[in-house]
């Protein structure tokens, strides 16, 4: 009966919320007058008059929480109240424009109601924007003063020219004014057709769009959202937008206006999904782009407690890019009592147009919804007439948040805005469908403009940025979808190259970096002989050829092999890695290759050669020329290498030196996934990476390797790793890290070093999980629940494709088909890993005394039978355990795009 219940209380909650909204569906819309508009306004007071009066009510209440500070309304007006004074300093005067050059933060927030105040308009600048563009929005601007944080924008005179550089004002540097008090210090008197702020967007041409906005379109963004959404003053929201954005308005004034409080993240709160969820369990309204919500919703499912721990969550919205109706489902789900909406705004509305409470428990699609109250939506066709309920047509919208016009920009203004029936209208160029029910449902985009990660990017922008990148001839540039799973996409770059021309990824990027926002420079460029066009000659961007098809630009400038030694290497490394067009250049590394393959390619090599080549060569040497020059070198007797490099024993690599005074970072039981990490340890420390030896035997000899005896326990694999250890470093203080298997190593060779006498300053364990929760693979009847878990999942696909694997296996074992034979290799990876397996599963660990380090992937998916656990298990055999997690999952937590949450972390411990 429940879910009947449930059926009839949706129904019931769509039936009145279609009767709510009937008068602004397309066939019944009012055309509500100016002053009609204006009188929705709270009290017709501006956003900043607002938040004066309700410093003068609550003075002592929080208006701000920032880095763990709470900051008062009375503080936060004196504070504005006194940047606002330093601005008249300055000479300014009401209508000049500020520019502001910071992150989000209770500083910006002062200084953004300081402008305000001030009677003059706030133009947000993102710091790391490139040169070249904050050039242009100060050329469109011609800001009176530039308000920057040195802690975000270093050095800002040395990159302006001398017109601006004269108008810096460094906001860490004024005066306290401590005489100031509200009473005493009343802003400038301001309207509501004044002009409040400008935002800019990405452009067509190559250069951004400044978006005009006056009080009038701020307040009606503030007040609509507020009534809308039922925000209280009892509640508060976390700001997560970057500056830049014109949603950032919303998050930092909503709240202030109508006298609650806002909660700013740090930067790197939102990159650290673990400090994300202790900020957001704090308020009572999330507003995050679907990709954050996804993050944050995935790291609740990893531990159910952790849902109930959302007691004062009211309110969710998203919106800003494609909203996965999936998501939506497992959000209704997991948090049944919250509000959640789906809206939908820009920029030239000031936020948020439209609403969809999610209602339903599994949605099968999504809507951005009904109109706000005073909003206004046409469907139009390419003519501008009114399309019938269902058909598609592009969105047109009214209402007393759509913008005054772009900066300097009147043939853009006369194409964007339209006036109907005497109402201005903006032309969102979105292509959407209305129902008779009132709502909308976005089908995309009209024009080349695109949302991605919340960011608005206009591809032509993209494009001609690209197309100026040296070798590059044409281009097009579209946001694909290069994994199965989920929705997330990726900006893809497909380019023609100039003939003869083969320009490297990094050279494009770093030029790209120089001209565009980091979310708008493509991740992959794919190089194509041309580009589909349709009938009418022009770029057919649906049929784009699929990226798995085309040949992916490398980091390196292409060369062709010369020699037969690259020529073999190439030969080899296409055998192992599986990949066509090696060049000269090309690297090992960056072509798919891993520890095991490296082990594979220098036992061919230095069996073809007759030479003694180590994995440390592949480290230092990863391109096929580099690799060719240290065989040569071998060969002919000119290896230098040893008079060179400190005399370090089999099975450590170097991958930084350092201070030889310092005690050097262990990093255990692997080379190639330390790369990065290593690479991003901002330390003078020497770093080494350690492998067994032993284990390199393994894999090139199989069961006949002495090694199958010696590395089958945790013990024995122990005092191997003591062995080399003691090689590497006599003495302490020792500073050991492990990822997965090698934490266990970490932890057991921790032991005989603090028996023996010995200091361990750190035990570092990445991602490694106790022992015991491998035993449940030996439970039958856990494997049977796992296949019949995944096959209710997956469908009959997962169970076909095991019984394939198994008989394939089973093939290869018996050596049917001159398997074994064939692939003797293979037969030794896998005892290799079976070796590896026994160990652990042999394991039985002792509580441990030593202070022990986890560094956890946010994303890990439990493979191994174990329950959801924050501690991975240790906290039952640790008592000083001291846990962190960091974005990423099992395998990528330590690639090139997350190392650096790990280093941070490292480095405040060494």
């Amino acid at each position: 009966m429940a879910p009947a219940r449930d059926e009839i209380r949706v129904e019931k909650r769509e039936a009145e919320l279609t009767a709510k909204n009937a008068s602004n569906s397309l066939d019944t819309q009012s055309s509500a007058t100016n002053s009609e508009q204006v009188s929705l306004i709270d009290g017709g007071m501006t956003v900043p008059h607002r938040i004066l009066e309700n410093s003068r009510l609550s003075p002592n209440k929080t208006a701000i929480i920032f880095d763990g500070q709470e900051h008062s309304y009375r503080e936060l007006v004196l504070a504005a109240a006194r940047i606002g004074e330093v601005l008249k300093a300055r000479g300014v005067t009401p209508g000049d424009r500020i520019a502001v050059l910071m992150q989000p933060g209770y500083t910006l927030v002062c200084g953004l109601l300081a402008i305000h105040f001030s009677g003059c308009t706030y133009v947000p600048i993102d710091p790391t924007f490139p040169k070249t563009r904050i050039d242009m929005i100060f050329e469109d601007v011609a800001p009176s003063v530039i308000i920057f944080d040195p802690n975000h924008y270093s050095a800002p005179g040395s990159t302006f020219g001398s017109t601006f550089s004269n108008r810096l004002l460094d906001i860490t540097q004024l005066e306290e004014h401590d005489g100031l008090d509200p009473e005493f210090s009343r802003p400038t008197e301001i309207s509501l057709d004044d002009e409040s702020h400008i935002f800019f967007t990405s452009g067509t041409t190559g250069r951004p769009k400044g978006a005009v906005s006056t009080h009038q379109n701020l307040a009606h963004g503030m007040f609509s959202s507020i009534r809308c959404f039922g925000l209280k003053p009892e509640m508060s929201i976390l700001s997560v937008a970057g500056a830049s954005f014109s949603i950032s308005t919303f998050e930092l004034l909503a709240m202030l206006a109508c006298g609650g409080h806002t909660v700013i993240a740090r930067r790197h709160d939102i990159l650290d999904i673990s400090r994300l969820f202790q900020l957001a369990r704090t308020v009572e309204v999330w507003h995050f782009v679907p990709t954050l919500l996804a993050r944050i919703i995935d790291h609740v499912e990893r531990a159910p407690d952790r849902a109930g721990l959302l007691s004062n969550l009211k309110c969710i919205l998203t919106g800003g890019d494609n909203v996965p109706p999936d998501l939506l489902a497992r959000i209704r789900n997991l948090l049944p009592e919250v509000n959640l909406y789906v809206n939908y705004g820009a920029s030239e509305t000031n936020c948020m147009v439209t609403y969809w409470p999610v209602e339903q428990p599994k949605p099968n699609k999504t809507k951005i919804g009904f109109p706000q109250q005073n909003v206004q939506l046409q469907v139009l066709d390419s003519n501008r007439r009114p399309v019938p309920i269902g058909e598609a047509g592009e969105l047109f919208v009214a209402s007393p948040g759509v913008i005054t016009g772009y900066l300097h920009r009147e043939d853009l203004n006369f194409e964007k805005f339209y006036r109907h029936e005497g109402i201005r209208y903006f032309a969102s160029g979105d292509i959407v469908r209305a129902h008779e029910d009132g709502t909308f449902e976005m089908l995309g985009r009209e024009d080349f403009q695109i949302q991605l990660n919340g960011n608005r990017i206009e591809l032509l922008e993209v494009e001609a940025a690209v197309k100026r990148a040296k070798g590059i001839k044409n281009c097009v540039v579209a946001a694909k979808q290069l994994q199965s799973e989920g929705s997330s996409k990726t900006l893809v770059a497909y380019v023609i190259l100039e003939q003869d021309q083969s320009p490297g990824v990094s050279e494009i990027k770093s030029f790209l970096s120089s001209q565009l926002p980091a979310y708008m420079v493509p991740s992959m460029y794919l190089a194509v002989e041309q580009i589909p066009t349709n009938h009418n000659g022009k770029i057919d961007r649906i049929n784009l050829p699929d990226p798995a098809i085309c040949t992916i630009l490398q980091s390196r400038q292409r060369e062709p092999l010369a020699g037969e030694i690259e020529h073999r290497i190439a030969a080899i490394w296409h055998d192992l890695l599986k990949v066509d067009s090696i060049h000269a250049h090309t690297d090992f590394f960056e072509t798919g290759g891993d520890s095991i393959a490296a082990v594979r390619a220098v036992a061919r090599l230095a069996d073809t050669y007759r030479c003694q080549l180590t994995i440390s060569d592949i480290v230092e040497n990863t391109t096929v020329r580099k690799m060719g020059n240290r065989i040569s070198q071998q060969q002919s007797n000119t290896d230098r290498k040893a008079a060179t490099t400190p005399l370090l024993p089999d099975g450590c690599i170097p991958l930084r030196h350092g201070d030889p005074s310092l005690s050097p970072l262990l990093l255990i039981n692997g080379v190639v996934e330390y790369l990065h990490l290593a690479k991003s340890i901002g330390s003078n420390r020497p770093i080494y990476a350690l492998f067994l030896p032993e284990e390199v035997d393994l894999i090139l000899k199989g069961a006949t390797s002495d090694a199958v005896e010696s590395t089958s326990s945790i013990d024995g694999v122990s005092r191997l790793y003591l062995s080399l250890i003691k090689k590497v470093q006599p003495n302490g203080p020792y500073l050991l890290v492990g990822k997965s298997f090698g934490g266990i190593i970490a932890i057991e060779v921790s032991r005989a070093l603090v028996k023996s006498g010995e200091t361990v300053d750190l035990i570092g364990l990445l991602d490694t999980i106790v022992p015991d929760t491998f035993t449940a693979h030996k439970k039958l009847s856990f494997r049977l629940g796992e296949h019949l878990r995944r096959t209710a999942d997956e469908g009959p696909a997962y169970l076909l494709g095991k019984i394939k694997q198994r008989l394939v296996t089973r093939k290869s074992s018996s050596g049917e088909d001159g398997a074994s034979s064939k692939d003797s290799e293979t037969d030794n990876i896998r005892i290799r890993h079976k070796t590896r397996k026994t160990a652990i599963l042999s394991t039985r660990l002792d509580s441990i005394e030593m202070p022990l380090t986890l560094i956890k992937a946010s994303d890990r998916k439990f493979l191994y039978g174990e329950r959801p656990q924050k501690d991975l298990g240790w906290g039952k055999y640790a008592r000083k355990l001291v846990i962190h997690e960091v974005p990423g999952e099992h395998h990528s937590m330590l690639n090139e795009e997350n190392a650096p949450n790990v280093a941070r972390i490292i480095e405040k411990i060494i």
